[in-house]
């Protein structure tokens, strides 16, 4: 159907009003409606599937900060415990290192122990002397005891026609010799040993009754130091005398080669369990000449001498002779302290009659006490005076003071001819 012309300013194109027409209209409308629709389905689907696709990655991200938190969390804890095994490993080195250091010191200790008593008998050894004296025995008028017949006929072995020593007698004097330890302690010759060397008589409760008995007096008539080295003996006198603790001070002219024995001064070093070591003349004079060389021996005493008491040769003038030869020279031993009291060291050092008076030594080298007496009944149970008992005796010493008799020996004096026991 064509549209008609209307009007006279010409013609015009008008609707075509037909009764088709709506229902072309709608139909189209219908399916923009539908098409329309159909977009908003398929855009809704397309946002749920964007939705579901951002929830998912939001759930992905998510899960991958939870699983970097966890892998941090781990690597914190194995940083820790890397930390913790480096400061193991550190700690281990360092304590690894502290008993490596730990054994070289004891080591080392070991070895200047073992060094120590050479090191101390090289350097201080000529600084111990054997001390030598002698004693009579005088009545309250000053006359000495004597022996009923000379010495030519006891050394016959005749016997004698009276008793056998009297005031009265027409022999020889009778001396008793003894022998002890003292060292040098200062370069003004002051020699240290015990009181009860200086005064043997002291302790001898038996000889002590006989001599009141008898109103007799101990006399020193002679009282000297060997010192290794020095060819001639040192005359020695007693300068200071301690009442409470078993020490003396003697002095004589020492000669400058003579090397003074370093004190221990600060009372660290006597601590029990340490080691120590004694320098003396322990066994008096029977130790003393068993070591020396037989032949040099059987020509200072005579070949045909059995024993001491056959020798003509008097103990002082045997001893002058060893020493100019060379054989008188302390006896060291080694022990440990067992215990320190303020007046007395226990040591297990072995010492005998002959060697109170010696030094004992820590390894440091200095002396920490003065041997003094043996325990009966107990083998290798020994008692030393510590040293600081004779630092102020020795600082009085250097002072005047009225002189006293001097005697010495650590062995006990008799009543009998030669060396006492």
């Amino acid at each position: 159907m064509m549209p008609r012309r209307s009007g006279a300013g010409g013609d015009r194109l008008a609707p075509d009003l037909s009764p088709g027409w709506p229902r072309a209209g709608t139909v189209g409308i219908a399916l923009a409606a539908m098409a329309m629709a159909a977009g908003l389905a398929g855009l809704g689907a397309s946002l749920r599937a964007t939705s579901r696709a951002i929830a998912e990655l939001t759930a992905g991200i998510e899960r991958e900060r939870l699983g970097r938190e966890a892998l941090a969390r781990e690597m914190l804890a194995d940083r820790t415990r890397l930390a913790a095994y480096q400061a193991d490993v550190r700690n281990l080195i360092a304590a690894g290192r502290a008993e490596v250091t730990a054994v070289e010191r004891t080591v080392q200790a070991l070895e200047a122990e073992r060094l120590a008593g050479e090191r101390i008998i090289r350097a201080y050894g000529p600084g111990v002397a054997l001390l030598q004296g002698t004693l009579v025995y005088e009545d309250r008028e000053g006359r000495p005891l004597r022996y009923s017949t000379d010495a030519a006929h006891r050394r016959r072995g005749e016997p004698p026609a009276g008793p056998r020593i009297s005031l009265d007698g027409r022999g020889d004097v009778v001396e008793s010799t003894f022998l002890g330890t003292g060292f040098l302690a200062s370069r003004d010759g002051a020699v240290l040993t015990n009181r009860h060397i200086a005064y043997p008589w002291e302790r001898d409760d038996e000889l002590g009754d006989l001599l009141e008995q008898e109103g007799l007096t101990p006399r020193v008539v002679q009282l000297r130091a060997l010192f290794p080295g020095v060819p001639e003996p040192v005359a020695l006198s007693v300068v200071r005398a301690s009442r409470d603790a078993d020490v003396v001070v003697l002095r004589g002219r020492v000669p400058t080669s003579v090397p003074v024995l370093p004190l221990e001064r600060t009372g660290q070093l006597a601590i029990p369990g340490r080691s120590v070591i004694v320098l003396g003349h322990p066994g008096g004079l029977e130790l003393l000449l068993a070591r020396v060389d037989p032949a040099v021996l059987r020509a200072l005493i005579g070949p045909d001498a059995t024993a001491l008491g056959d020798t003509t040769v008097p103990v002082p003038a045997l001893l002058e002779r060893l020493n100019r030869l060379g054989q008188i020279r302390a006896y060291a031993t080694w022990g440990h302290l067992a215990d320190t009291r303020p007046h007395q060291l226990a040591h297990d050092a072995a010492t005998s009659i002959g060697g109170s008076g010696g030094p004992i030594f820590a390894t440091s080298g200095r002396v920490i006490g003065i041997s003094t007496a043996v325990v009966t009944g107990l083998d290798g149970a020994a008692l030393g005076t510590p040293i600081r008992s004779a630092l102020a005796l020795l600082d009085s010493a250097r002072r005047p003071a009225a002189r006293r008799p001097g005697p010495s020996g650590a062995s006990t004096p008799s009543l009998a001819p030669g060396p006492s026991r």
